[in-house]
């Protein structure tokens, strides 16, 4: 990560301790990381973004844009059956955010950075007159040979999903104060809109047993066919089959 003196600073008080002393981060003091080879296995890189007011309501809380932002990430490795391991932040900081704000943020992607086995390896901050933009980039192995690709379905194969289809949008409703929900409903459902769960428990059964995956951020209609394209197929979904929230 680089920039002024008093973002050094800044980067050095909220940042530097999310690498948990990666060599390859060279103390985030650099303008680049330094990654060997791992010999046997692919590097799988993936990147997704979030903007306050597009991916999360705006009056979020800091914590909650941290914590969007890497496990929408982390689904992705997931769903490529990567085992993920470093990380590259930007940030761009709204004028309004005051410093008690940006060490929020700093400790729940610290939080999440330990929970995930991830460590911070570069990035940069910068500061916005528009409102909170951040971007990851994650690393992410996988045996050679073993990513699970889009491309990859046959004709045949089965379509599963790994839970409930629904819970994403019933947690905006309920953030948003909307829906009929009962206090403890309404609580657990925006909590998975603004944390949900990476399915990182099944990276090694989806590159033994599955053919092709997808994370579904676009909805399952459109990331199953995202799929079926991708592979050269139609796809058929039994709705009455589907499970829902």
């Amino acid at each position: 990560m680089s920039g002024s003196a008093d973002e050094f600073d800044e980067i050095a008080r909220l940042f530097a301790p999310a690498s948990f002393g990666a060599p390859e981060a060279l103390g985030l003091v650099d303008d680049a990381a330094l990654i060997p080879a791992r010999p046997g296995f692919d590097l799988i890189v993936t990147k997704d973004a979030i903007v306050a007011g597009v991916h999360l309501l705006e009056d979020s809380p800091p914590e909650a844009y941290a914590a969007k932002l890497v496990r929408s990430n982390l689904s992705d490795l997931a769903a490529k059956g990567a085992v993920p391991d470093g990380a590259f932040l930007a940030v761009a900081w709204p004028q309004t955010w005051e410093p008690a704000a940006r060490t929020a943020f700093a400790a729940r992607l610290f939080e999440d950075f330990q929970r995930f086995g991830l460590r911070l390896l570069g990035g940069d901050t910068v500061s916005t007159r528009g409102p909170f933009t951040a971007s990851l980039t994650l690393l992410g192995y996988a045996p050679q040979g073993t990513m699970v690709r889009r491309s990859g379905a046959r004709a045949g194969d089965i379509l599963m999903v790994t839970g409930p289809i629904g819970d994403g949008y019933l947690g905006l409703m309920a953030a948003r104060g909307e829906g009929e929900f009962s206090q403890a409903e309404a609580l657990r459902l925006a909590q998975h809109y603004q944390a949900p769960q990476p399915r990182l428990d099944l990276c090694e059964a989806l590159r033994t047993h599955a053919h092709a995956s997808a994370d579904i951020s676009d909805g399952l209609l459109a990331d199953a066919g995202h799929v079926a394209r991708a592979s050269g197929l139609r796809v058929e979904i039994e709705l009455d089959a589907m499970p829902l929230s």
